[in-house]
């Protein structure tokens, strides 16, 4: 108890309270201060009002007044915040980019307005937004606008939430231009998703193989860092362990460690001959652009890994069911077969692996530059 009691009690000091608002509001966007810029780069022609999460930000006025009109009404704090909000401005929409936060799929008829939302990450069952939606007892789900990565998890999602789908790929991705060359050097880039945890990491042994690759064909290792100290949130507090946990395992000479600030990463990874990654959105947002991107997604072969899920939600274009291995992927922890789909990736002409892999990124991450299915809802 005294635990739970601390943990709330710093995370009640991190938050930020706001008292400044519009006085009028077209378009309520919920997302988070990285987001906020994204949407800020549109140049919408409407007035909007930027909602974060509680744990990040609270319009401190907003958050009493909810709570003492809606007082007596059964529903959470954070509807009796929208609610309060919505019935002052009458916006004619409510965006988010938090597409796992199962309240936003009520939000709409609770206050009688328009909702979207958009994808922002790669998704799976466990401790994310589909096992959230199997388990809640209310399953009337409705938001107009589902904008997501691609039909393969348009057809999960439809399964719980009624809607219109379109299919964008990542927003984020979106507002990089796409770069259309081979580079003159080999470079293989690694996406990292290092995690702060005990259990043994899939990347380890990924790495492991990585390294002996790269010290047998001399080969260059590009390590795109997820820490960061310019981006709000996880990325910002782990970056000094990260570059611990690499430089231990990596003894290849030609290793460059690239940190992630805000969208450089989407640029970076574009000079890379291949891109290695186990099951990263950022894997996935690379393919959409018709990359050359390798997975290794064997996070779900054994138990004693970090994220283990026995649904196989990490294999690789879930929730598509696909054969274990393919042309540039294994959900199969086989370091033979991981040389032959990375030596397949390296030496294969650009056309002839577009040709290949076409359908499959159809179907998993569509590529929608400058957004403009996006805008053409919002504006």
């Amino acid at each position: 108890m005294k635990k739970l009691k601390k943990l709330y009690l710093t995370r009640f000091k991190k938050v930020k309270y706001f008292l400044k608002f519009p006085f009028k509001c077209d378009l309520i966007i919920y997302t988070d201060i990285n987001k906020q810029k994204l949407f800020e780069s549109l140049s919408l022609e409407k007035k909007i009002l930027y909602i974060y999460r509680f744990d990040y930000g609270i319009n401190i006025l907003f958050f009493i007044l909810s709570f003492l009109i809606f007082f007596f009404k059964k529903i959470s704090l954070k509807e009796k915040y929208f609610l309060f909000i919505c019935k002052l401005y009458k916006p004619k929409l409510i965006v988010t980019t938090f597409d796992n936060d199962v309240f936003f799929y009520k939000i709409g008829k609770l206050t009688n307005t328009k909702t979207c939302i958009i994808q922002n990450g790669y998704r799976g069952y466990d401790n994310d937004i589909f096992s959230k939606l199997e388990k809640a007892e209310n399953k009337d789900f409705f938001v107009d606008y589902k904008f997501l990565f691609g039909p393969s998890v348009g057809n999960l999602y439809n399964k719980y939430v009624n809607g219109k789908n379109i299919y964008i790929g990542s927003f984020a991705n979106n507002f990089v231009k796409n770069i259309d060359k081979e580079s003159s050097n080999l470079s293989i880039g690694f996406i990292s998703q290092f995690r702060e945890v005990k259990e043994y990491l899939a990347d380890t042994d990924v790495l492991n193989f990585l390294n002996k690759y790269c010290l047998k064909n001399d080969s260059k290792l590009n390590i795109y860092l997820l820490g960061s100290k310019k981006i709000f949130g996880r990325a910002s507090e782990i970056l000094e362990s990260e570059l611990s946990y690499y430089n231990k395992i990596l003894t290849c000479k030609k290793k460059l460690f690239i940190r992630n600030e805000t969208l450089d990463n989407y640029k970076w990874l574009q000079n890379d001959n291949v891109i290695v990654n186990i099951d990263s959105t950022l894997g996935y947002e690379m393919l959409g652009r018709r990359k050359k991107v390798v997975f290794f997604n064997i996070r779900d072969t054994d138990e004693k890994y970090h994220g283990y899920c026995k649904q196989k939600t990490h294999n690789f274009g879930w929730p598509t069911k696909y054969e274990d291995y393919g042309v540039c992927w294994s959900n199969i922890n086989n370091q033979s077969k991981f040389e032959e789909i990375l030596n397949y990736a390296i030496t294969t002409p650009n056309n002839v692996w577009r040709d290949k892999t076409n359908n499959i990124i159809d179907n998993i991450m569509k590529f929608d530059y400058q957004n403009k299915e996006i805008r053409r809802i919002l504006i």
